[in-house]
């Protein structure tokens, strides 16, 4: 009777444990920048969403800096930002504008990056003239799940090329790019590792004890998703001294 039991329970406690988590897949990448800045970004996708997770080092700050956004599958055009700082959110609108940009593509000799075959293409912007190469594969199975993973870092998205590789014939997960020519400096993103694993749901949640801003998830000066490398340095200024009061707090 007692080990029929332990076994009951031991049951319900594995149960319990799946209920609590959701199968999943988990994307880590690199990226570094000419202007100094480097860091990784680990992006999760499950049944319930898909989550961000950026951290990135800057010359001009004293310590890396966190940026969290989630969106929800019951929610896909609203991007929630988690400003772990201040312990606030905020909501943004991820539908797209009129806004478009043409590139003259171009087809190089095609590479093998890890272990995935890849197109490796060339496109030029008709609008600024900045170049951005990309390695394109089909050998991650439901490539097409994954595909916003490589759009994590606001800095490196490359979501206005997505329109362009398919009228070209070329899809897949871009498991490495390199964008040259933009005023804020080249910038270089690439694939280290995928991982299944089963994800828990909380962390497609707004964590309990955030506050709700209106667009400003982190202060009053800058929203979550906008570019550090481009902070002026009044709020680089600034961000130092948040930095070092949070630190001294801590001690």
């Amino acid at each position: 009777m007692k080990k029929h039991f332990y076994t009951t329970a031991l049951s319900f406690l594995i149960v319990s444990s799946q209920l609590l988590a959701q199968n999943g897949k988990v994307f880590e990448m690199k990226f570094s920048s000419s202007m100094g800045a480097n860091g990784s970004v680990k992006m999760y996708f499950s049944n319930l969403g898909k989550r961000s997770e950026m951290t990135i080092s800057l010359p001009q700050l004293p310590e890396p800096m966190n940026i969290v956004n989630i969106t929800k599958a019951s929610n896909p055009e609203v991007s929630i930002s988690l400003n772990e700082t201040y312990r606030t959110y905020s909501e943004n609108s991820l539908k797209k504008g009129n806004k478009t940009e043409i590139y003259t593509l171009e087809k190089l000799t095609d590479e093998t990056i890890m272990e995935y075959a890849c197109k490796h293409v060339r496109a030029t912007s008709t609008r600024d003239g900045s170049v951005t190469e990309i390695w394109i594969t089909k050998d991650i199975a439901d490539y097409e799940k994954y595909k916003d993973a490589y759009n994590a870092n606001p800095r490196g998205n490359i979501s206005g090329l997505e329109k362009p590789l398919i009228e070209a014939g070329i899809e897949g997960f871009v498991v490495k790019h390199v964008i040259r020519g933009k005023k804020d400096g080249d910038m270089t993103m690439e694939l280290v590792k995928i991982e299944n694993k089963s994800i828990p749901k909380e962390l497609f949640e707004v964590p309990a004890g955030y506050t709700k801003t209106e667009g400003l998830a982190n202060g009053e000066n800058r929203n979550a998703g906008a570019n550090p490398e481009t902070l002026t340095p009044e709020d680089r200024a600034k961000k130092r001294e948040e930095m070092r009061a949070k630190q001294n707090g801590d001690r």
